[in-house]
């Protein structure tokens, strides 16, 4: 059984809730001067206590994510690469039976290595609670 340990978020002057993308990144661009808490329910490694648990979305980067992450001179590391990476999609129109190719703007990638990756990039001034959750 987990200790638990109640914190006043009345200390801090931004509270993050949830590690993923948007968690991660924003964590890692706030200024150093900020109090800032993160709170994940996951543990470190990206596992989690809550065995129903699902993350909503899958593993693929839009244009606009590879965007962002170009615009702040962040390279996707070979690892978190899903492969093969699909180039296009097949798609068939069942009542015609016409099939046509569809180019694909996306990136496939492994999301929870992308997830990982991610926490890592979070600079040390931030005050990251693993294995938590916000009771209100």
């Amino acid at each position: 059984m987990m200790a638990s340990k109640e914190v006043d978020l009345d200390d801090y002057d931004i509270g993050i809730i949830g590690l993923g993308i948007a968690g991660s990144n924003l964590a890692r661009l706030l200024l150093p001067h900020l109090k800032v808490i993160a709170i994940d329910k996951k543990d470190s490694q990206g596992n989690c206590f809550d065995a129903g648990f699902h993350k909503p979305c899958g593993g693929l980067l839009s244009k606009g994510a590879q965007k962002c992450f170009a615009n702040q001179s962040l390279t996707l590391p070979k690892e978190i690469l899903s492969s093969p990476q699909p180039f296009a999609i097949n798609t068939i129109d069942l009542p015609s039976k016409v099939g046509s190719y569809i180019p694909k703007h996306y990136v496939s990638v492994e999301r929870h290595r992308l997830d990982l990756w991610l926490k890592s990039l979070i600079p040390p001034h931030i005050e990251v609670w693993h294995n938590a959750f916000l009771r209100v």
